[in-house]
């Protein structure tokens, strides 16, 4: 759960160390995906202190490698 401080809520440690495992087993994932992983596990996390405490550990998602274009837009390259 959260703890009240000093007006705003903050992660415990026990969140918090799961937050961390789910970041490094899911690079991927954003706040918004590790807060619907929380909540199915019956964590009750406020998104915008998750979004904080991510931002503050340093914990970005990774990008997906790979290039994007609309479906049925051929590259340059592959004509």
């Amino acid at each position: 759960m959260s703890e009240k401080h000093s007006g705003y809520r903050t992660i415990s440690e026990k969140i918090a160390a799961e937050i961390r495992k789910l970041h490094e087993r899911h690079p991927n994932l954003g706040s918004k995906g590790l807060l619907n992983v929380l909540k199915q596990s019956g964590k009750k996390v406020d998104a915008r202190e998750l979004e904080r405490f991510i931002s503050e550990g340093g914990m970005k998602p990774k990008a997906k490698k790979g290039s994007w274009r609309p479906m049925g837009v051929q590259a340059p390259w592959d004509r």
